[in-house]
């Protein structure tokens, strides 16, 4: 007896017509396919003369199967056609698969308008969904499928994929890769993008699907990477919507898009009984694979419990790196397991309604657990949280729903944090003040009784320009900036979409009504032109996502949406809008002006607060996001030549420390000075005024200038 696989494999290799096999297939004794489970000899006698319109046979469609025993299913169709003339098989597959029966109805329906599907990250208050995936199969009704389709079938396909592919507008527009035409550098990012398909599936070698490779076979994505088609591999279509976070809402409705559109060029093969046509039976109805990439290390160490919720909302569980691959670092890929006789709006629902289940019973699993810190870490978070501190606030929740997980989560990602928490809101002082006060009086040195005074007034202060005082270009440059947050909605980390909308408007309000030399204009990060971002890169006025320490405590979910930069013409005046605070308020110039710097940005305060009401309370002044710039927010600064007084570090330091002054390099925090300029600013920031501080830097400046002068003319 010749086996079946054996002699398709040659009647597709030499493309002559197909001899009819009498005898039954011998399927090994260790498959648990569903083919063998099905095809019985009387079934086979029934059907092995058979073929479908396509001409497709029994033979054909069971060789994957037979070649490989350790197939689930078995079984790859040929056309639209072939789920009619082979039903008595492939009905108990379909049927046993997806318990779908003979009779029912598949109705698609994209319509997620009645959905609240709330980005994961924002909903949860952290970084629990790594990245958000959905993908349809689909195939046209006017050609055989992959295991059947003619080599001059195949580049219709591809060619109608490219009339679809050149009507794309917006964010769907893109650029179309040939697989037999790819250079080596496009195919060694596709692989790094793992965008990239190949042949050698032995399971689609057996059916036929990998004939003519790779003719009229390609890749489509978009410049961003959220949008990608596959063209003529196992289906015809496979359409991928994704983008790194959890915003499940755009990743669908960017799909959604996409379909109708191509839809309208290719015609799909769509029936009222089985949905979408597929290849394979278990993608039949929806097609679609909707997915998450979702951080559940406590979760999945009670497997029973995990399963048992994945069972719940009809999910399936795997490793990142496909089916049957482990997790890694407790990262697991999820997506819904039902696609027949569901809409894609309800398939997503599913995964959207399981994935919450999941997070939340991550958080209370994550709330129980006292943290550990490795020995490396000097925080103040490892220093003050004790067991028993824990065990008291590890169920309180600030008025905004703001918890102590949630305040130490980013000091735990980063054990190099110097001080490990971040604030939800107000409330967060108040409620988790057994922990924040002792943080707060350790850096600050600011006493739970203790009061801040807020007050601008410099009038007293003889804020000479510091290159008129001392007669020569010793300062480069004075900029004095603050941290300030709205009183009526939650801290960046816990703030939901809609209230950074809100953040944002107010400020545009208080924007349109600057005069004079503070009227400018605002860039919304996410309408930024190439040109606008090039420049304010090179003016160094753009901020962008990736801080770790901030990612890790919520403040970059939803990016970039309800960000942005003001800055006036002159280029001295500059307000981000959603960063870690809600605003970043700088005032700066060249030379040496500080009263000019300092009123500047007073009377922008002023203004801002007219329309945006700032949170500030008796005892810690201004909320910040990080305790470290509570009080004023404010870091009142110049860059300075010091490079006589600078080679003697400990005469640098000890005058720095009377003045109550920090210093680094012009780069921030742990730069290198460059050419002896140091960036020198204020260090106490609570319990003393903004005059106050610009006070402090301004003495200290002159007295580190009055020394370097003196080193000069001892020098000459």
């Amino acid at each position: 007896m010749i086996p079946v696989c054996l002699l398709i494999d040659k009647l597709i290799s030499s493309n002559k017509t197909v001899e009819q096999v009498d005898d039954f297939p011998n399927i090994a004794e260790s498959s648990k396919s569903l083919v063998k489970k099905y095809l019985t000899k009387e079934l086979y006698a029934q059907l092995k003369n058979v073929r479908d319109s396509s001409g497709y046979t029994l033979q054909q469609l069971i060789a994957s199967g037979i070649a490989n025993p350790d197939s689930s299913i078995g079984v790859y169709c040929g056309s639209t056609d072939s789920y009619r003339a082979f039903a008595p098989l492939l009905n108990k597959i379909i049927n046993d698969y997806h318990s779908y029966h003979d009779d029912a109805k598949h109705v698609p329906s994209w319509d997620i308008s009645s959905y609240n599907f709330e980005d994961f990250n924002t909903k949860h208050r952290g970084d629990y969904v790594v990245s958000t995936r959905v993908r349809i199969a689909r195939n046209l009704a006017v050609v055989p499928l992959g295991c059947n389709i003619s080599k001059e079938q195949r580049q219709e396909v591809e060619r109608l994929a490219n009339v679809a592919f050149n009507s794309f507008e917006g964010e769907l527009k893109g650029t179309y890769y040939p697989l037999g035409k790819l250079t080596d550098q496009e195919k060694k990012q596709l692989k790094e993008d793992h965008f990239l398909f190949k042949e050698g599936d032995r399971f689609l070698k057996s059916c036929g699907c990998e004939r003519d490779w790779p003719d009229a076979r390609g890749i489509f994505h978009n410049p961003q990477k959220t949008f990608l088609v596959w063209v003529n591999e196992e289906d015809q279509f496979r359409i991928i919507s994704m983008q790194n976070g959890g915003n499940l809402k755009e990743v669908f409705e960017r799909l959604a898009k996409a379909h109708e559109i191509i839809n309208k060029h290719a015609q799909f093969s769509i029936t009222e009984h089985l949905g979408a046509i597929t290849t394979c039976p278990t993608n039949l109805g929806t097609g679609m694979r909707a997915s998450v990439h979702v951080k559940l290390p406590l979760l999945s160490a009670d497997e029973k419990r995990f399963k048992a919720i994945a069972a719940k909302h009809f999910l399936d569980i795997r490793g990142i790196d496909g089916e049957h691959s482990e997790s890694k670092g407790g990262v697991f890929d999820v997506s819904n397991k039902r696609r027949l006789g569901f809409s894609e709006a309800q398939c997503a629902l599913d995964m959207y309604n399981g994935v919450n289940e999941l997070i939340e019973v991550e958080k209370s699993l994550k709330a129980e657990i006292y943290p550990v810190f490795p020995e490396s870490s000097k925080s103040l978070l490892k220093k003050y949280l004790t067991k028993e501190l824990f065990e008291q606030l590890k169920h309180v929740k600030d008025n905004t729903g703001y918890t102590l997980q949630q305040l130490i989560a980013s000091g735990l990602a980063n054990p190099d944090s110097s001080i490990g928490v971040y604030a939800g809101s107000t409330d967060s002082y108040k409620v988790f003040a057994p922990l924040l006060d002792k943080i707060i009086e350790d850096y600050h040195n600011h006493g739970i009784d203790a009061k801040h005074v807020q007050s601008w007034d410099i009038s007293a202060q003889n804020f000479e320009d510091f290159n008129t005082k001392h007669g020569g270009d010793f300062v480069v440059s004075t900029r004095v900036r603050i941290a300030r947050n709205l009183a009526k909605v939650p801290l960046g980390t816990n703030i939901s979409t809609e209230q950074r909308r809100e953040v944002e408007r107010l400020a545009n309000q208080a924007f349109s009504s600057f005069e004079g030399e503070l009227k400018g204009t605002y860039y919304a990060l996410g309408k930024l032109t190439a040109a606008e971002k090039k420049q304010l890169k090179e003016d160094h006025f753009l901020f962008k996502e990736g801080d770790r320490f901030l990612k890790s405590c919520g403040c970059e979910r939803d990016w970039p949406e309800s960000r942005g930069i003001f800055h006036n013409p002159q280029k001295t005046f500059l307000v981000w809008v959603n960063e870690e605070d809600q605003f970043r308020i700088i005032s700066m110039q060249n030379g040496g002006n500080l009263r000019e710097v300092f009123e500047r940005l007073a009377k922008a305060h002023e203004i801002i607060n007219q329309h945006a009401e700032f949170s500030i309370t008796d005892h810690l002044g201004a909320i910040t996001t990080c305790p470290t710039n509570l009080g004023t927010g404010m870091r009142a600064s110049v860059h300075v030549k010091l490079p006589l007084l600078s080679a003697d570090e400990k005469r640098f330091k000890s005058i720095a420390e009377k003045h109550h002054l920090d210093i680094r390099g012009i780069d921030g925090e742990h730069s290198e000075s460059k050419g002896g300029i140091f960036d020198v600013s204020n260090k106490r920031r609570l319990g003393h005024s903004e005059a106050q501080l610009a006070v402090d830097m301004y003495n200290g400046v002159n007295e580190l200038i009055e020394v370097e002068k003196s080193l000069r003319a001892e020098s000459n």
